[in-house]
């Protein structure tokens, strides 16, 4: 003899629900996972410069950075703010 339809649709129900707790589940690990990749934010107020020493010849060269973007080599800080000021218009 067959089960009632009621306890019938009891199971189905409990096996839906027991997926959908672990599509919740997975989703919430996916998420807390991500949490870890996502971009950390530019901790300064503006762009800075990198000094850079070649160690043989003491020769310095100064790197323009800005919101974790490389903007290029520079030979001053007057060039650097020139040279952000101009990307900044583009």
């Amino acid at each position: 003899m067959s089960e009632p339809y009621s306890i019938r649709l009891a199971k189905h129900y409990q096996v839906l629900l027991a997926a959908y707790e672990a599509a919740s589940a997975k989703h919430h690990r996916v998420l807390v996972a991500m949490q870890a990749l996502q971009k950390q934010q530019w901790p300064f107020s503006g762009p800075i410069l990198v000094e850079e020493t070649n160690p043989h010849t003491q020769q310095k060269v100064l790197h323009l950075v800005h919101g974790w973007c490389y903007l290029g080599q520079v030979n001053s800080a007057d060039d650097a703010l020139v040279r952000f000021l101009l990307d900044e218009a583009l």
